[in-house]
């Protein structure tokens, strides 16, 4: 596959998504959260205190009281190596479908705020414009439909190619978002705009697969995170 191709890339939730900017990453990425930066933040710091909940009680099941072991989270031990690399990846916050579209359209690195790493030379390969999230996006709106999604794909992979980054998409894990691959391509979704549910919850009009949508432009890379886009760096 080339470097160039236009990827979904398994669901991740928001730490995951941090963690994998954080060690993938290739200046001058650019990410677009698919909501406001506030929710994305109260949807990080719920995962990342639900965690170390659960390592609470796992230690307190496994009678660690008088041990020197706390419960931790790996974003919150980050090196200063990795604070620093963030800074240069440009995150965006798109909260609605029109906000995406309105920045996919007028995008250019050439306006982007944030500076070159020290050193930084180009090469080949190519940085990511990124969406997290962008079915979900369309999910609670009306531009839930294969003509809606297909608009703002269209629209993802001219603006990524136009400026020569690749295009990619990652969407939720866990609620209310996707557990793998597989279970994010079989989703259906209605062909037009405006579709009506009937009272079982079933669409009203004619359906296809959110793999059927995207693969039009997209390439649903199957294997493990790391190695599917480690390439970028």
């Amino acid at each position: 596959m080339e470097s160039s191709q236009p990827i979904v890339v398994s669901p991740q939730t928001p730490s995951e998504l941090l963690s994998y900017i954080i060690s993938y990453h290739r200046y001058p990425s650019t990410i677009i959260i698919g909501s406001s930066k506030e929710e994305f933040q109260n949807s990080l710091i719920e995962e990342i205190t639900h965690d170390l909940t659960l390592q609470e009680e796992q230690l307190r099941l496994q009678d660690y009281r008088n041990s020197e072991t706390q419960p931790s989270h790996h974003l919150l031990k980050a090196p200063l190596y990795q604070i620093a690399i963030s800074r240069h990846i440009r995150f965006l916050f798109a909260p609605t479908v029109t906000h995406l579209r309105a920045f996919l359209s007028v995008f250019t690195q050439k306006d982007s705020p944030i500076p070159a790493p020290p050193n930084y030379t180009p090469n080949s390969r190519p940085p990511l414009l990124l969406v997290y999230g962008l079915l979900a996006l369309h999910r609670d709106a009306s531009e839930w439909s294969a003509q809606g999604i297909s608009n703002s794909a269209a629209l993802l992979v001219d603006a990524a190619s136009r400026n020569k980054f690749r295009a990619a998409i990652i969407e939720l894990k866990g609620i209310g978002g996707h557990d793998t691959l597989d279970h994010l391509g079989g989703e259906m979704i209605p062909l037009l705009n405006g579709t009506s549910r009937r009272d079982d919850g079933s669409w009203g009009g004619r359906t296809v697969s959110a793999k059927q949508v995207l693969s039009r432009w997209f390439e649903f890379d199957t294997r493990e995170q790391e190695s599917s886009l480690a390439r970028e760096t």
